[in-house]
């Protein structure tokens, strides 16, 4: 994962003051967690399963996605009490969508103005989720579909230990 992006995701996570939070590619058949931070990526296997059926049945949008069940299960799991999503980028013509999802203590931590503050460098990360995902699809190994470039977890890369440092 590029540095930028790794800047990136900290700028926002300090400006939202959310607890933890990931990075989730979702398409028609398959998900892959990009980056997290605070939480293992396993926490959120639940709520990634609901994101990709509703993916497959409607729009994922914060509506329909704080009426389901993985959600709520993870907010009690995770001791948060509010969350925020919001598609970052898509690749329409793969029907596939790049997701951040953010998770706060606080109750009114994602008002209107911590939104306009998020969005504001959403557009940034964009264009580096859009950067890594090319270079990612040409390093995918053609025999399994794995590819190693694109999952990163705090825990491997230590980002976020180091910015909680300072």
């Amino acid at each position: 994962m590029s540095e930028l992006l790794k800047n990136t995701l900290q700028i926002i996570s300090k400006i939202s003051q959310c607890k933890c939070g990931y990075l989730v590619r979702i398409d028609n058949s398959d998900f892959d967690v990009i980056s997290t931070w605070g939480e293992s990526k396993e926490k959120f296997h639940s709520l990634n399963n609901s994101l990709l059926k509703l993916k497959k049945s409607s729009e994922v949008e914060f509506n329909s996605v704080k009426e389901l069940s993985g959600l709520k299960n993870l907010l009690t799991e995770i001791s948060s009490s509010t969350f925020f999503i919001q598609e970052v980028h898509s690749f329409r013509e793969r029907n596939e969508s790049v997701y951040i999802l953010l998770f706060s203590e606080m109750a009114e931590a994602f008002n209107e103005e911590c939104k306009d503050r998020i969005i504001s460098v959403l557009t940034i990360l964009s264009g580096h989720v859009k950067e890594l995902l090319n270079v990612v699809d040409h390093d995918v190994d053609n025999s399994t579909g794995d590819n190693k470039n694109l999952q990163i977890s705090s825990e491997e890369n230590g980002f976020f230990s180091e910015w909680e440092d300072n």
